[in-house]
């Protein structure tokens, strides 16, 4: 897969949600990234995956989705699909 990096201007609330995952906004979308490996209802995640925040999103997209990037933590952004 191709992925863009994002312009870490815009990417906005970053916010430590519990000890699994690390929620932001981008473009008015809710995502989280992963701090460590995980085995969730919705499938399986690694370190730095991305996925649409679980929290804040309809669980049919959530499942549709899955993992959507990588979080870069060298440049604090993240990378799209």
């Amino acid at each position: 897969m191709n992925q863009t990096q994002t312009d870490a201007n815009e990417i906005t609330n970053i916010v430590k949600c519990n000890k699994d995952m690390v929620s932001f906004n981008y473009k008015g979308t809710s995502y989280v990234y992963y701090i460590t490996f995980m085995d969730a209802f919705w499938g399986t995640v690694s370190k730095y995956d991305i996925t649409l925040n679980p929290y804040a999103h309809d669980y049919n997209l959530f499942q549709k989705t899955g993992v959507v990037g990588r979080w870069d933590p060298e440049n604090n952004t993240a990378m799209l699909d």
